[in-house]
């Protein structure tokens, strides 16, 4: 069975990646060990997925729990995972609150060093932050709620989610995100059910192959993630 790990900064990553791993291998396929890092202590979340005797794939999904943190976690605890078989490490975390005009010496600066890593390492970094991917769904805003339609977002933000690049375009995609949904009278903190509200909605058909095209940095982590799970976007098993 081939295992791969995944490391990221929070909670919405967290639960985004178990859902998008699923999604893309197709259910009954992957098997996900999810573990939350405190301190220098890794706590055991669940497992989920399919049993480990038919699973093709293992994913050992870490939740840093902070920023930052993804880089070291994973420089701390690559001789422990290729010692337990794992052959890959995929990284994720935020330019936020960075500006594009550092995300190429950002870049560098995180693969400076993986080289010693004794399994293949590549951090992704999601530009600005993992909700601008989000913000280019344009099918998950009526399914939060149904008056969440473009002209609304648009005349209430500046922002138009299915014309304009979030990546380029909004400074802080968690606050703009947040600033939408108050419109139906909630909100998006990062909090526990708002997340999972979130994830719920989402079209991952659209993520997988609407938003990618448009963003830079979604299409480097799913290319990651389809490599991880030996898939294309045309054999994906992701409902368009």
């Amino acid at each position: 069975m081939k295992k791969v790990a995944i490391f990221v900064e929070g909670d919405t990553e967290f639960f985004f990646v178990e859902k998008l791993v699923q999604e893309v291998a197709g259910y009954g396929k992957v098997r996900l060990v999810m573990v939350k890092q405190h301190g220098n202590t890794i706590h055991f979340v669940k497992t989920n997925g399919a049993p480990g005797d038919v699973a093709q794939l293992e994913i050992y999904l870490v939740n840093c729990s902070c920023d930052g943190k993804v880089k070291p976690f994973i420089v701390e605890r690559g001789e422990r995972l290729k010692n337990k078989g794992y052959t890959s490490i995929i990284g994720l975390q935020d330019l936020y609150p960075k500006g594009l005009e550092h995300l190429e010496k950002f870049e560098q600066g995180l693969a400076r060093g993986l080289e010693h890593v004794p399994i293949p390492v590549t951090i992704c970094v999601a530009v600005k932050e993992i909700e601008a991917w989000f913000l280019n769904e344009v099918e998950h805003f009526k399914e939060i709620d149904p008056q969440l339609d473009r002209p609304t977002i648009a005349n209430a933000t500046g922002f138009d989610p299915g014309a304009d690049d979030a990546e380029q375009t909004v400074n802080h995609p968690a606050g703009t995100l947040d600033k939408i949904y108050q419109l139906a009278g909630l909100r998006y903190k990062k909090h526990g059910n708002e997340i999972h509200r979130l994830i719920a909605a989402l079209d991952f058909g659209s993520l997988y192959y609407d938003v990618r095209a448009k963003s830079t940095s979604l299409d480097k982590f799913l290319c990651l993630i389809d490599d991880a799970l030996d898939v294309t976007p045309v054999a994906a098993t992701v409902a368009a």
